[in-house]
């Protein structure tokens, strides 16, 4: 009886805090890298556009492209190069086999990462980047805490800082960024985008180790943006639905190359409903192939109550699994015990 019970925080009292999933996931969003942003939290609106126009020129009012888009004007022939900062698609994306299908036809890729993979293998030219131990920048969390990262070893070889390369290639493209260190990026960045503007590299580097929740003026409005979703349940032979979705631990690249982080992973796994497993013939720990439109693959079971009846769910990334495409439509059968 000594135990305290949380209560929820009054209205007016509660914060949000968005689950993404990757690191510093929040940071680009604040700089602006979605379609529909621009950076400092500020929606792409002509407002947003006029105040930005003093530090970069016009800016156009027309939404950019997302991942998906990008990959469609690829593979359409829309558009000819791609750069890929860190990324890999092919098989860390929400549609593997459309990336794989764009990189194909895209004419140029430029890759800026630390190891290769199965989106840069055939990149044009692939630029080896700087570690996050190998560099200095900022990152935000998903408070919104902005806090300083230092280098702490040497980049091997020719491994460079993500923003110096890219200030090279727009070099060389004719439009210089004017970038001379890290410490010039973060001014920029104070520069251009409102909720960071109060921060300074001397307050993150000496008087707040642990970081500045930003903005550090006022309170960062929250609004609601709504979203108009179309569709049926799709029906399906075998009554039942693929569900994919991460996991901390997967199959990406740095993971993939972490002795202590790779075992984590779930690997190749698929879990039903007590309900379904026995109604298909499989039990915990069992080989099951599953099958969609897109692909198949053998799985081990994990009989699973959290898993809703008529669900099948399918860590995606994982060693060892099959891609299966995005379809919905799924059939599942037992392979052996």
């Amino acid at each position: 009886h000594g135990r305290r019970h949380g209560r929820p925080q009054r209205a007016g009292q509660a914060r949000l805090l968005p689950l993404h999933g990757r690191a510093n996931t929040y940071g680009a969003l604040d700089m602006g890298l979605a379609p529909d942003l621009l950076p400092g939290r500020v929606a792409l609106d002509s407002v947003g556009c006029a105040n930005l126009a003093g530090s970069w020129g016009e800016i156009p009012l027309v939404p950019g492209r997302d991942a998906r888009e990008i990959l469609a004007g690829l593979a359409s022939g829309e558009l000819r190069g791609l750069v890929l900062v860190g990324a890999d698609p092919v098989r860390d994306g929400s549609d593997p086999l459309q990336a794989a299908e764009a990189l194909e036809m895209a004419e140029f890729v430029v890759s800026i990462d630390l190891f290769l993979h199965d989106s840069n293998r055939n990149a044009t030219v692939v630029l080896p980047a700087a570690g996050f131990a190998e560099k200095e920048g900022t990152v935000t969390n998903v408070e919104g805490r902005v806090q300083k990262v230092n280098q702490i070893r040497p980049s091997p070889g020719q491994a460079r800082s993500d923003w110096s390369i890219l200030d090279d290639v727009a070099a060389l493209m004719g439009a210089p960024l004017g970038l001379a260190s890290a410490e010039t990026v973060f001014k920029e960045i104070t520069t251009v985008a409102p909720a960071y503007e109060d921060l300074t590299w001397e307050l993150l580097e000496r008087e707040e180790r642990d970081g500045v929740v930003v903005p550090v003026r006022g309170s960062q409005a929250v609004n609601h943006i709504p979203v108009a979703l179309e569709g049926r349940q799709p029906e399906t032979p075998s009554g039942l639905l693929l569900h994919q979705s991460r996991t901390m631990y997967d199959d990406g690249v740095r993971l993939r190359h972490c002795p202590a982080l790779a075992p984590l992973a779930p690997g190749a796994v698929v879990h039903l409903n007590p309900v379904d497993a026995q109604s298909i013939g499989v039990g915990e720990g069992d080989r099951a192939r599953v099958s969609t439109e897109s692909g198949e693959g053998e799985f081990t079971v994990v009989v699973d109550e959290g898993t809703p009846a008529g669900v099948v769910y399918v860590p995606l990334n994982q060693p060892g699994a099959a891609n299966l495409g995005r379809g919905p439509r799924v059939t599942v059968e037992v392979v052996g015990s």
